[in-house]
C-alpha cells in the first residue's frame, strides 16, 4: 500500500508538472513583443507652394503636368515598429504599437533656379533664387493588424494573411534649402516660415501575406509582402506632395519574443 501511495504521488506530481509545462507553453506562445523594420511607397501628387514663381515666362511641360496633378511621384517610406501580438486562438491574432516612419521629398528647379517670394513691404514684393528644399518628414502613429493562419496546425513555417491600418498622429520636419547665390542665403529663415507644413494626420489601409517562421512559445522572424496600401483620403504628406489615394507595395520584417502572462 505504502509503495503504491509513493507511486500515485510520484505520477500525480509528473503529470502535474506536465500539465503546467503545457499551459505554460501555451501562456508563453500567447503574447510577443516584437520589434519591426519595414518599407512601402506612396504614389503622390506634387504640389507647387503658390510662393514660387517660375524664373522663365514660356510654358514648361513639367509645370503644366504638376499643376494638373498628372505628374506623379513615388516616395519611399521607411519605419521601425514596436508592435507586441497577441495570439487569441490558433488562428487568430491581433497586433498593434507604435510606429516612427520617416521619408525624404524635394522640390527641385526645373532649370538652374526657381523664385520664391517673402515678406516684403507694401510698395516690393521680393523674390529669391532658390536651386532646391529638400525636406525630410518623420511621423509618429500607431497601426492596427489582424492576422488570420488559414491552418490551424502550428508548423516551423507558417502563411497567414493579414489586414491592417496605420493612424499617424504626429508630424515632424527637417527643411534644408540650397540657394543659388549667396545674396539669397540670409533669406532662409524666411522661406522656412513660408513653406506649408503637412498634415499631422494621416492614415491608410492594407491587406497583405506573411510568413511566420518559429513555433508558438519560442522566438520567431516574420516576413510580409503588403498589397494594395490605400490612404483614407487626401493629405498633404510633406510641404510639396499630396497623397492620390493609392500605394504600391510594402514589406517588412520582424523579430518577436514571447512572453510569459
Amino acid at each position: 500500500m505504502q509503495k503504491f501511495t509513493i507511486t500515485f504521488v510520484a505520477c500525480l506530481i509528473l503529470l502535474t508538472n506536465n500539465i503546467m509545462a503545457q499551459s505554460e507553453d501555451t501562456i508563453l506562445g500567447r503574447l510577443k513583443i516584437g520589434v519591426e523594420l519595414g518599407s512601402h511607397y506612396m504614389n503622390t501628387n506634387s504640389e507647387t507652394p503658390p510662393q514660387v514663381r517660375q524664373s522663365n515666362w514660356y510654358p514648361d511641360r513639367y509645370e503644366y503636368y504638376r499643376q494638373r496633378y498628372y505628374y506623379n511621384n513615388i516616395i519611399s517610406v521607411t519605419y521601425v515598429s514596436l508592435k507586441p501580438e497577441f495570439q487569441f486562438s490558433e488562428r487568430f491574432s491581433i497586433a498593434s504599437g507604435l510606429r516612427l516612419s520617416f521619408y525624404k521629398d524635394a522640390l527641385n528647379a526645373n532649370y538652374d533656379y526657381f523664385l520664391w517670394q517673402i515678406k516684403g513691404d507694401i510698395n516690393n514684393t521680393n523674390y529669391i533664387k532658390i536651386d532646391n528644399i529638400e525636406q525630410r518628414v518623420y511621423k509618429l502613429g500607431i497601426p492596427l493588424e489582424f492576422r488570420l493562419y488559414p491552418r490551424r496546425r502550428d508548423h516551423f513555417v507558417r502563411q497567414y494573411f493579414l489586414v491592417g491600418a496605420l493612424f499617424d498622429f504626429a508630424t515632424f520636419t527637417n527643411t534644408k534649402i540650397s540657394t543659388y547665390n549667396e545674396f539669397s542665403d540670409r533669406y532662409k529663415d524666411d522661406v522656412k516660415e513660408t513653406i506649408p507644413r503637412p498634415n499631422n494626420f494621416s492614415s491608410y489601409y492594407y491587406a497583405g501575406i506573411g510568413l511566420k517562421i518559429g513555433k508558438a512559445g519560442y522566438p520567431s522572424a516574420n516576413f510580409e509582402v503588403l498589397f494594395p496600401m490605400i490612404s483614407f483620403g487626401e493629405y498633404m504628406i510633406s510641404s510639396f506632395s499630396k497623397s492620390s489615394g493609392t500605394g504600391v507595395i510594402g514589406i517588412a520584417t520582424s523579430l518577436k519574443i514571447p512572453i510569459a502572462l
